[in-house]
């Protein structure tokens, strides 16, 4: 039981709370850590297929709102200030990747 506790307790101290803002004085070394980690990732045959779009300040919100649109677009009106905006008021983002495609049109151009 002793160990059960200890992981616990573990888990407890190690727990971050913060709030997400909108400010990122650290665009510079975002850009080179997700360089270094995508040239460093293993992949089939060495193929280094994988690819990623960092978006930072301006182009970050305009892509979020490209998402957004498309979003109320499709969500009841009436379902919208239950899901989205909730989610927004309480500074937490979301992972496009499960909306897919619904923004690509659209992204393309931010």
């Amino acid at each position: 039981m002793a160990d059960k506790l200890s992981y616990l307790e573990a888990v407890h101290n190690r727990r971050s709370i913060y709030q997400l803002n909108r400010s990122s004085l650290i665009s510079d070394m975002i850009e080179e850590i997700i360089h270094q980690a995508i040239e460093d990732i293993p992949s089939s045959f060495n193929s280094q297929s994988t690819r990623l779009v960092v978006l930072l300040k301006e182009d970050h919100y305009k892509f979020w709102n490209v998402g957004l649109e498309g979003l109320k677009a499709i969500v009841p009106a009436d379902s919208w200030p239950k899901t989205g905006l909730s989610l927004e008021a309480g500074g937490f983002g979301a992972n496009l990747q499960h909306y897919n495609p619904l923004p690509d049109e659209r992204a393309a151009e931010v």
